[in-house]
């Protein structure tokens, strides 16, 4: 165990008295935002191990309701409590492989971390994390796993998705987590059935309609645009449809809205600040029905959909909240701008966000400065009517 560092804004400004309220009152100050509150912030230098850079994040509820923010570093997993989120406290930290590229998820008690520069997938228990402990379990290289850019996790079937692993030509591999500490192969997509790499992914198990009992994977297809398969048989996983847009470059990341009617993807390449909407209602045929944007020049990346609003990393545009009371049509509701050096069309700032922590409290992950945590509760009270 790593000893605990903590954060507190409390015990600056009793140690530092006046100056440090102007300092912290100067910091803070850099960062503008509408309707979004800064709480804390925790900058790359204060990390464990000073890495150079994050990116993505993700979050953890243990079973005494304790939130916990969880950083990939280019160096580590880090995982924050944030319960006050005006005092995060870095509770531990999980070397690996360093890469500029890593993404994590959780199931049940467990994250699951990959990146694209080696060392396999690693298994970290989370379950003793109310008494500081973190264990890594393994670093998963099963199958001959090294590599991959991203992985989902269908929480309703318990399995895993691998998008962009080093095997299997960078199609979907799936993993059957009935064992979280063990995954076991459940099955892997071949090009005779479509398949076909996907950056990032989505999958969910329909509980109603025509696809009730499905689970259907809604993929960034890369080049291809969006694609959507059908991965309830493991041996037997296909593409439903291929849906391209106007000016596709890169289809990166997407989400669907909780009713599963509407999704919402985003183009890394296309040089355009745009997320693009479509019906999935019929899967065999998602139309484009609009696309909206934060009218500035930063490239939207990762996005969640949360109930009415989506929320979305921006890049240099820090973190964009938008309504989606009007599904099709989004509008914009608040901002956090994480990089304040500009708003322009580069690889810098907002990499990702999680807004799904039972307090409201919502986390970016800044590619420059480390882990925001923010408030958003002013945006339901600027939409509440008089």
């Amino acid at each position: 165990m790593k000893k605990r560092r903590r954060m507190s804004i409390f015990n600056a400004i009793l140690c530092f008295v006046l100056t440090g309220i102007v300092a912290m009152s100067n910091a803070y100050a850099q960062y503008e935002s509408e309707n979004i509150i800064l709480r804390s912030h925790i900058p790359l230098d204060d990390l464990p191990t000073n890495p150079e850079s994050a990116s993505d994040c993700w979050g953890y509820v243990s079973g005494t309701g304790r939130e916990y923010a969880l950083l990939v570093a280019r160096d580590a997993l880090v995982i924050v409590e944030i319960t006050d989120p005006d005092e995060p406290v870095i509770i531990d930290y999980v070397t690996h492989t360093g890469c500029f590229w890593g993404d994590v998820k959780v199931y049940r008690d467990y994250a699951y971390v990959v990146n694209e520069c080696g060392g396999g997938m690693d298994i970290v228990d989370l379950s003793g994390i109310d008494d500081g402990i973190i264990t890594l379990v393994q670093r998963f290289t099963g199958d001959g796993l090294d590599t991959a850019h991203n992985l989902a996790i269908d929480k309703e079937s318990g399995f895993l998705y691998l998008c962009l692993p080093n095997i299997n030509e960078d199609r979907l591999v799936v993993y059957d987590l009935t064992d979280p500490e063990n995954p076991v192969l459940a099955g892997m997509m071949s090009s005779d059935e479509g398949g076909e790499g996907l950056h990032d992914a989505q999958v969910v198990t329909y509980k109603r309609g025509p696809y009730a009992g499905r689970q259907i994977c809604f993929g960034a297809g890369e080049h291809r645009g969006l694609d959507i398969y059908d991965v309830t048989d493991k041996s037997n996983m296909f593409r439903i449809s291929r849906t391209s847009y106007p000016d596709l470059a890169y289809a990166h990341q997407c989400w669907v809205s909780d009713n599963r009617r509407f999704l919402y993807l985003n183009d890394e390449l296309d040089n355009i600040n745009r997320t693009l909407v479509f019906d999935v209602m019929n899967l065999k045929h998602p139309q484009l029905v609009n696309e909206y944007s934060s009218g500035v020049s930063a490239i939207d990346h990762n996005l969640y959909v949360l109930g009415n609003f989506i929320f979305e990393a921006e890049y240099t545009a820090g973190l964009r909240v938008f309504c989606a009371k009007n599904p099709v049509d989004p509008i914009q509701v608040g901002w956090f701008d994480t990089y304040p050096e500009n708003d322009e069309s580069s690889y810098n700032g907002a990499w990702s966000v999680y807004p799904f922590f039972p307090s409201g409290i919502v986390i970016v992950s800044d590619i420059n400065r480390g882990l925001f945590v923010l408030e958003v509760s002013l945006i339901s009270e600027a939409l509440s009517p008089p």
